[in-house]
């Protein structure tokens, strides 16, 4: 019991000091892990980035097979190999077609009658190309889904190259793409050259007008794509992700896809999934990998979908993939988030509560501060 005490009272006395007092409105920023996930069944957010993915926790998706590592170290080895060796009994002709961009499209088919969704990695003696499957990338795309609460997950060579397979799979010559209008200007940028090019209708909405979302989704069920960036880059503007689900399932085409680019919240802050979203984006580059020697994104599914299985082929056919190095850095970047996220928080409340309250600042834009988190 002495231990205890004494143990407990080191742990206080290491506890981060809190924020300085300030006239302004500044609610205090507390952090605490999310739930559980049911994919990881009895193990917390904290472990599973701790681990990384590793053998020790025990992942439900035959880690033994996926991984192709026999030793259960718990940091992950880098698999750089392009090809792979098989021989005529574990040799499938249409190996690619599982993550799409193989020989035939027969895998995504309707089966009698039934569209059935592909299954999503082969064992390792069934691999033929790095390209479309490999066991680096494959664990770190498990730990990004159960994070954010998906089905699955998909790296990419940039946040960017997850854009472009986003824009895409989802909208064809007359469709409507709807975006906010305060929102990363490359993201912006790239939608409006690609809906001039293939004939797709390029709508801006305001996320700070009462109504404005659901005005420009309209209602001839045209829209295919909503895009949701929330905190919005670089002024932060905040969109209620569980109403824009609404509006697009209300308004949207039948198969219309609600996307969120969380990039700037991370699954520690907030999973896009968990209130409607069918797409989780995130640039890796920042936050999740945190130590700038990566450049990387990811997309992460609600549901397996025609949407999603598209989403793949594009990753496989344009090359758009992350390499091994990299998804084996982002992964150890990973084991850090939430401490780091937790830490970042606090230093950003306390930077924007002294700049607000600065003679020449005219206003710190940071939601926290007027109480709009």
């Amino acid at each position: 019991r002495v231990a205890s005490r004494s143990r407990a009272r080191r742990l206080a006395a290491m506890s981060p000091p809190s924020s300085p007092p300030s006239s302004a409105y500044s609610p205090p920023i507390s952090y605490s892990p999310p739930p559980r996930l049911s994919p990881w069944r009895g193990v917390s957010v904290d472990t599973i980035l701790a681990q990384a993915g590793g053998d020790a926790l025990g992942l439900p998706h035959a880690a033994s097979t996926l991984l192709g590592d026999a030793t259960g170290s718990l940091v992950p080895p880098i698999f750089p190999s392009t090809t792979y060796a098989r021989d005529a009994e574990t040799y499938a002709p249409r190996v690619l077609d599982v993550r799409g961009g193989g020989g035939g499209d027969d895998d995504l088919a309707e089966k009698d009658g039934e569209w059935r969704p592909p299954t999503r990695h082969h064992p390792p003696s069934q691999l033929v190309y790095s390209r479309p499957d490999n066991p680096t990338y494959a664990r770190c795309e498990r730990v990004l889904a159960a994070l954010d609460r998906g089905v699955d997950a998909m790296l990419f060579a940039s946040g960017m190259a997850a854009v472009s397979a986003v824009a895409h799979a989802t909208c064809a010559r007359g469709d409507r793409l709807v975006c906010p209008r305060r929102c990363y200007f490359a993201v912006r940028a790239f939608f409006q050259a690609h809906c001039e090019r293939f004939g797709i209708e390029f709508a801006l909405y305001d996320q700070t007008a009462e109504g404005d979302l659901e005005r420009v989704i309209g209602e001839d069920k045209k829209t295919k794509l909503v895009w949701v960036e929330t905190p919005a880059n670089p002024t932060w503007e905040l969109t209620d992700i569980r109403r824009a689900a609404e509006a697009t399932r209300k308004f949207g085409a039948k198969d219309a896809a609600l996307v969120c680019d969380a990039t700037a919240l991370t699954p520690v802050v907030c999973r896009p999934i968990e209130y409607g979203a069918d797409f989780t984006l995130h640039s890796a580059t920042k936050y999740l990998n945190g130590h700038s020697d990566v450049v990387a994104g990811a997309v992460v599914a609600a549901r397996e979908s025609k949407v999603w299985d598209e989403m793949k082929r594009q990753r496989t056919m344009s090359g758009a993939v992350c390499s091994p190095f990299d998804a084996w850095l982002l992964l150890r970047g990973l084991r850090t988030l939430h401490v780091r996220v937790e830490r970042q928080c606090a230093t950003a409340l306390r930077l924007a509560t002294r700049l607000e309250r600065h003679p020449v600042v005219l206003r710190a834009l940071y939601p926290p501060l007027f109480g709009d988190c």
